[in-house]
């Protein structure tokens, strides 16, 4: 009889077991989650390769901080640069110099002419000038100013000096002021005419240009224009028509010169007969 077969004890595993042979892979599941959380952090907090660390109003040229509304090596765009004669504004490029003349630092050359700077991009209306950024007319009370002058406070002003105050002993020239002077051969403010008129200089000849009385010879200004006078009643209070123009009257204390003689009113005239002449003198 064969003996019987002996069957081995089957091995039972415990669920301790279980859990002690689970830990090892329960480690490596969190390692692999820790690492990728890591790695997650790191792309997150990974600078932006197109950020620019430039301030606000400003673009990175070349690894440098640029204002492409100023900057000469940058104008408007970057590696756009100005000539060396010019200077960027507005993302533009502008010439200082402007036919033979230098425009002062407030403007820049465009379009053959010195424009200020705030009147860049600025469209006025036939008649008018831009100063300031504003347009102004080019005539005062139906007299049209000369070119490049605009009317200001009832007066013409060249462009570059609407809005400009200057202190005593100087005037506004180019935007600029400077020392007053009558012989320089143009018209510079306050005069009125060319090295006459205004406080400052001698008085003006007939038909030259004038604002007010003080500013003729003749002591009459009308229609803008000196004009010799024909009746004292066209001078001012105190003051009488002689020859063609205003003074004070004359008298025994104030003869008339160059041969005239002093009339009745205090108005010196051309002698009319030899009774009004001195005893020494005749009238011819």
């Amino acid at each position: 009889m064969p003996p019987p077969i002996r069957s081995s004890p089957r091995r039972t595993e415990t669920p301790a077991g279980r859990r002690r042979s689970a830990l090892p892979a329960l480690g490596l599941v969190l390692a692999l989650w820790s690492l990728a959380g890591c790695f997650g952090s790191l792309i997150r907090e990974a600078p932006d390769a197109g950020a620019s660390s430039c301030p606000a109003a400003t673009t990175e040229c070349l690894g440098a901080c640029a204002d492409l509304a100023t900057d000469a090596l940058h104008c408007g765009a970057c590696d756009v640069a100005c000539a060396v004669d010019e200077s960027c504004f507005d993302g533009g490029c502008y010439r200082a110099t402007c036919s033979f003349a230098h425009c002062n630092p407030t403007q820049l050359c465009t379009g053959g002419r010195c424009l200020e700077r705030s009147c860049l991009g600025v469209t006025c209306d036939a008649g008018a000038l831009c100063s300031g950024g504003a347009c102004l007319p080019t005539s005062c009370g139906g007299l049209g100013c000369d070119a490049g002058w605009a009317c200001q406070s009832g007066a013409c002003v060249a462009v570059q000096c609407a809005g400009v105050s200057c202190p005593g002993g100087l005037h506004c020239q180019g935007g600029d002021c400077v020392p007053n002077t009558c012989s320089d051969g143009l018209v510079t403010a306050p005069e009125t005419d060319v090295d006459c008129g205004g406080p400052t200089c001698p008085h003006c000849a007939n038909d030259a240009t004038c604002l007010a009385a003080r500013d003729c010879r003749s002591g009459v200004c009308s229609g803008g224009r000196c004009q010799a006078c024909t009746l004292s009643s066209q001078c001012a209070a105190g003051k009488v028509c002689s020859i063609g123009a205003c003074g004070a009257p004359c008298g025994a204390s104030a003869p008339c010169a160059g041969g005239l003689v002093c009339l009745d009113g205090g108005v010196c005239a051309p002698c009319s007969a030899a009774s009004q002449c001195a005893p020494s003198q005749g009238c011819g």
